[in-house]
């Protein structure tokens, strides 16, 4: 997640319902919470909970 910013959780609840099971990805809102200063570009790993090794990593 971004410094500074939360998961609009209204927008988690509508995928749970549509997505669960079903969907490799899904997209949801953010909402700025702190204000953070000098923001840097960094790496993203996203993996499986249930299978570490399922993953993959995205670098700015």
């Amino acid at each position: 997640m971004l410094s500074g910013f939360t998961p609009a959780m209204s927008s988690i609840e509508e995928n749970c319902y549509s997505v669960f099971g079903t969907a490799d990805s899904f997209t949801f809102s953010v909402e700025q919470t702190n204000l953070v200063f000098n923001i840097q570009p960094a790496p993203v790993m996203v993996y499986d909970y249930y299978e570490k090794g399922r993953q993959a990593t995205a670098v700015p």
